[in-house]
């Protein structure tokens, strides 16, 4: 006779009567010896270890982005001249079938001007790496910076929230390997 068991992860798994391979009486599919709890601390903890190695991974990202471009905003740079400037785009103002007006903040000074995307679309919330120039606008008598076509990379507002999980997971070691340093002498 067989009988079918749904285990704790939600699988259905069958066994012969009398064996049980690998569900066990009360559906979970630790074995003997094992409880639930402690399997679900385990997944757990892998899936944080993973989370931290995927951190790190976009912590060195984000900092690539910021040295590249967090130094100067556009305007600090001048009219007319190329720059590399990282900023969090606020709004869409207008689209275009060339492309899209967008407000974006710029990380080194906090200021919002508006930005002209050639071809492009950036979403509202991300961070862009852009490479542009600083110049008059064509309406409202206001000064936007112009992104070279295809000049820009998308940074995702999730890199951010890891880089700074990441950043504050170091700060919070090094302050107890500090303090166990202490304790030991």
């Amino acid at each position: 006779m067989v009988r079918t068991t749904l285990t704790a992860r939600g699988e259905l798994g069958s066994s012969a009567a009398g064996a049980q391979d690998q569900a066990c009486r009360w559906g979970t599919p630790y074995g003997t010896g094992v409880s639930a709890r402690d399997g679900r601390r385990r997944r757990l903890r892998a899936m944080l270890g993973l989370r931290r190695r995927r951190d790190a991974r976009l912590a060195l990202i984000w900092d690539e982005a910021v040295e590249r471009g967090g130094q100067r905003g556009p305007h600090q740079v001048g009219r007319w001249r190329t720059c590399e400037c990282l900023g969090k785009v606020v709004k869409h103002r207008q689209r275009a079938r060339r492309g899209t007006k967008v407000l974006v903040r710029w990380e080194a000074d906090g200021v919002t001007t508006p930005a002209w995307f050639w071809y492009g679309r950036p979403p509202v919330g991300a961070y862009v790496l852009a490479t542009g120039q600083y110049a008059d606008g064509t309406q409202e008598d206001e000064s936007v910076f112009y992104v070279e076509q295809g000049a820009f990379r998308i940074v995702p507002a999730r890199v951010v929230k890891a880089a700074t999980r990441h950043r504050r997971r170091v700060e919070r070691s090094a302050r107890r390997a500090a303090a166990n340093r202490l304790k030991t002498t």
